[in-house]
């Protein structure tokens, strides 16, 4: 459910299984004229999941990479650079792609999913958090 949030004065998502407790008041909320609910969920929503919006550069490779020149995962989603290097050297084929795209467990799914052919290489953050998850699964597998 997307609503205005009086606390943080903003139009945010909540989750209608954690609502506790409902007040009904006299109050009335006027949706602003400019406000576009699949603007904001392009924005604000990704892979099912909300977070704040962040530019990702994300590099996959070998078979992915063909995958990712062929799909579009969000509408921001650029072609930044694609390399053919197959059978060159041995080098596998890439391509980096650029997203505009809502942050957090979403994002981080969506990159993990594609492990281990997808590297985080913008934003550090985004970089060390992926990172991170991969280090607590290896510990957890590994023992």
């Amino acid at each position: 459910m997307i609503g205005h949030d009086h606390l943080r004065g903003a139009i945010i998502p909540f989750s209608i299984d954690h609502i506790r407790t409902l007040l009904e008041t006299d109050e009335h909320f006027v949706r602003p004229k400019d406000f576009d609910l699949r603007a904001y969920l392009t924005e604000h929503c990704f892979n099912g999941i909300h977070g704040a919006p962040v530019t990702v550069l994300l590099r996959a490779r070998g078979t992915t990479a063909r995958i990712f020149r062929e799909r579009v995962f969000h509408p921001s989603q650029r072609l930044i650079e694609k390399s053919d290097r197959a059978g060159k050297d041995h080098e596998e084929a890439t391509t980096t792609i650029e997203m505009h795209v809502a942050g957090g467990r979403g994002l981080v799914r969506f990159i993990l999913s594609w492990s281990p052919d997808v590297e985080v290489l913008e934003p550090d953050d985004l970089r060390r958090e992926v990172a991170n998850v991969h280090k607590q699964s290896l510990a957890r597998l590994v023992g």
